[in-house]
């Protein structure tokens, strides 16, 4: 019973700054840890891509969070991960006009990248081959924080050469989809972990969009590290 209120504390804690979270993982650590659930760190990089868009290139990003690794029954466990440090998007867009001339005209030569803000849950399904290789499905979730389209160009008299739009009001805020990965663990529990991960957007991002769908999908190379974790 008390490590299920600690477990609480800690989700709540959770979507505090991103800033804070590794703090909060050394506090809570040791608490979160028993022989069937596993918590620590996980971290690495994701390369995006936005579907229904012109132009369109992968937008590489770091990725920053915690993870719960619970064991179900026998090679089975329950994986849910919380990324508080997640940009999706792409880069090298189509660039729009803006309804300011003198602007337009600079952004004609320029550069637009889309960047979008996600607090995600992933929360998949793992199963744990003999050699340590595992596999793992399921849902994941999207809240959006924040939306910026960074147009960079050349620097000119009166511009010096980036401009950002705040177009948060263009997406909605919730996002879910589907993700499936694969995976090595250099020990079976209580050990880092190397793994892939990909994922599809089953949600159309854009506000009342009468276009083409826009949907994320995103590939993930993490490592996982246990914190607090029981000696064995």
């Amino acid at each position: 019973m008390k490590r299920f209120f600690i477990f609480l504390i800690f989700i709540t804690l959770m979507t505090a700054r991103a800033d804070a979270q590794v703090l909060i993982s050394i506090l809570f650590g040791d608490k979160l840890n028993s022989e069937r659930m596993e918590f620590g760190v996980i971290g690495g990089v994701q390369a995006s891509h936005l579907s229904g868009v012109g132009g369109n290139e992968l937008f590489w990003s770091p990725i920053l969070g915690s993870y719960f690794d619970i064991q179900l029954k026998g090679r089975w466990y329950f994986s849910p991960s919380f990324f508080l440090i997640s940009n999706l998007g792409a880069q090298s867009l189509d660039v729009y006009l803006t309804g300011d001339p003198d602007l337009d005209i600079v952004l004609a030569n320029g550069d637009l990248t889309r960047k979008l803000k996600y607090i995600q849950l992933p929360l998949p399904l793992r199963y744990m081959l003999d050699n340590k290789v595992y596999f793992q499905v399921g849902p994941q979730l999207g809240w959006l924080s924040s939306a910026i389209d960074e147009f960079t160009f050349e620097p000119t008299a009166q511009y010096s050469g980036e401009v950002r739009h705040d177009v948060l009001s263009n997406y909605k805020r919730v996002d879910a989809g589907f993700l499936f990965g694969l995976g090595y663990s250099f020990r079976e529990k209580n050990g880092v972990d190397l793994g892939l991960n990909f994922y599809q957007s089953f949600v159309d991002i854009r506000k009342n969009n009468t276009g083409e769908g826009q949907y994320l999908n995103a590939m993930y190379l993490y490592v996982t590290v246990p914190i607090g974790a029981p000696k064995e």
